[in-house]
């Protein structure tokens, strides 16, 4: 089974307080007319030398732009229905706006018998709750569920009373998690 490892990042809406959440719309021509089911959270897949956390960082970063600063709540491990694939998650209270001239990373595919270079996301966008639902695909709709069962009444409490605090180390090759 393969392991990949996200950050579902939240904020309130300015105008009316209602929660959003940060999505990437994957990029190339297979989804370049799909809208519903095929948005998802920042998330890669965690290679043999790298922590989870560190994977979800970084996969951030890259995906959106935005550097990971709030305290993180984990939202637990959750596998896909194809039972192929399971991702770790967390959820960080954070209201940055993606950088407009941010530049996603690459992937390389054969398609229609030539080589063609896409961004991995090519939007990004923070959407409320009932769109979020709509937006994301449905194996991650269990993260949305995870997030929303937290006591969220008032997020910075939440945050502040469940979150994981993120230090670098010494050395900064690796991030530690202290409580």
């Amino acid at each position: 089974m393969r392991l990949s490892a996200g950050i579902l990042m939240v904020r309130k809406n300015k105008q009316n307080s209602d929660l959003e959440v940060l999505l990437c719309h994957p990029g190339g021509p297979f989804y370049s007319r799909k809208h519903l089911g095929v948005w998802s959270i920042p998330k890669g897949e965690v290679p043999e030398q790298e922590a989870p956390i560190e994977t979800a960082i970084r996969e951030c970063k890259e995906e959106t732009g935005i550097t990971v600063k709030g305290p993180l709540i984990s939202l637990g491990r959750f596998v896909y229905p194809s039972g192929r694939k399971e991702i770790v998650v967390w959820a960080c209270f954070q209201s940055d706006e993606p950088p407009a001239d941010h530049q996603p990373p690459t992937v390389e595919i054969f398609w229609r018998g030539k080589k063609w270079t896409f961004p991995e996301v090519d939007e990004v966008k923070w959407v409320s709750k009932d769109l979020a639902y709509r937006l994301i695909l449905p194996a991650q709709k269990q993260i949305l569920d995870s997030l929303f069962s937290l006591p969220l009444d008032n997020l910075d409490l939440a945050f502040n009373s469940f979150s994981t605090n993120l230090f670098q180390s010494n050395d900064s090759s690796s991030a530690q998690l202290c409580r």
